[in-house]
Parts: structure tokens; C-alpha cells; sequence
């Protein structure tokens, strides 16, 4: 029988989540190392295993301050660095998710190691994760930012946290209360990936 956890209020079979400060951080899907080290309330780095966001199942870390919101909402954050590694698809960066199950629906848009920003959307439960590409040489440091209004959802990014860029847009039916945090994944790569994230807000 799987160790039930707790994690920001719900119970959570089989995940294995670590507390620290205001953020807490878990694994999703089959990695099994994620840590996390807080420096403020809205600062900490998040450490992860993991293959890249592409598939039927999620394998990355999570980290949330919030935990779930509801209704309309936005997260930001500054990706400051990404460790250096061997894997291009080393990615970070900001998430909201339906659940803490590996095949839930989610939006995300993140910086990754070699490729630049991308943006990722799963539309319905269990479905391959759709991967699109935006700007193939913007590379931490980078601001990040996801906007909920409704069931339509826009990622942005931006160089100075100021004037923000779409990166994209989509409508996926989620549920009103939703996960929100950051994601790290090492793409692949048995070293792992450090993310380290600065200024992260919600609101």
C-alpha cells in the first residue's frame, strides 16, 4: 500500500513531497528525487529528474506556494538559471494543472536548456502533451507569466517583467480550483536539473 501525504491540504497517495518555508514541492509521475530550497516567500529552487514534457504522463517535479486557485487567476515568475547539463530539454518553469495525477490536464510554459521558450498544453486527460515552440533562442534569465480567465488560458513571457509577449493561448476545460506552481524536469538527463526561480507571484 502506497504512503499517503500531505500536500497544501489534500491527501496525495504515492507522492513524494518535501516541506520547506511557504513552497512545497512533490513529484509527479514516476521521478523520484525533487527537492526544494527556499530563500524567501517567493524565491527557492527547485531540483528534479524527469523526460521531457511530451507524452501521455507527466515526469517532472511541481512546487507550489498557492496550491490550488479558483476561478480567475495568474501566476509570474523570473527564471534566473537553469544548471548547466547535458540534456537541451531541461525545462522550467510555470504550471497549472487540474490535478496531481501524471495524465492531467495542464498549460505550462517554460524555459528549457537548448530550445528556447515553449509553451505546452494537455486538452484532455491522458492525451499527449501538445509542444509548441516560441522563441528558440530566448534563454534564462527570463520572466514567465500564465493568465486563467474562465477556461481560456494565455503564457507569456517577457526580458524585463514589464512589457509581456504571448507565447500562447488555448481553452481547456478544467475544473474551477486548480494547481499552480512551477516545474522542473531534467528531460531525460540521470543528473538531474536544477531551476532556480525568483519574484514568483498569484494572484
Amino acid at each position: 500500500m502506497k504512503t499517503p501525504y500531505i500536500f497544501a491540504g489534500a491527501l496525495v497517495l504515492g507522492l513524494t513531497v518535501s516541506l520547506l518555508g511557504d513552497w512545497q514541492a512533490c513529484s509527479i509521475g514516476p521521478t523520484s528525487q525533487t527537492g526544494i530550497e527556499t530563500n524567501s516567500s517567493n524565491d527557492f529552487t527547485l531540483t528534479a529528474l524527469g523526460s521531457p514534457l511530451d507524452g501521455q504522463n507527466d515526469d517532472m517535479g511541481f512546487a507550489t506556494g498557492p496550491g490550488k486557485l479558483s476561478g480567475d487567476c495568474e501566476i509570474m515568475a523570473h527564471v534566473t538559471k537553469i544548471s548547466p547539463g547535458k540534456e537541451d530539454w531541461a525545462t522550467g518553469g510555470l504550471m497549472m494543472r487540474e490535478s496531481l495525477g501524471g495524465g492531467s490536464k495542464f498549460i505550462a510554459v517554460g524555459c528549457t536548456r537548448g530550445h528556447g521558450v515553449l509553451s505546452f498544453t494537455r486538452s484532455e486527460e491522458s492525451d499527449n502533451v501538445l509542444r509548441q515552440e516560441n522563441c528558440g533562442d530566448c534563454l534564462a534569465p527570463i520572466w514567465v507569466k500564465i493568465v486563467r480567465r474562465g477556461n481560456h488560458f494565455v503564457s507569456y513571457k517577457s526580458s524585463d517583467g514589464v512589457v509581456w509577449l504571448q507565447v500562447n493561448e488555448a481553452d481547456i476545460v478544467m475544473k474551477k480550483s486548480v494547481w499552480v506552481g512551477a516545474f522542473a524536469t531534467s528531460g531525460g538527463d540521470a543528473t538531474g536539473v536544477v531551476v532556480t526561480f525568483q519574484r514568483v507571484t498569484t494572484r
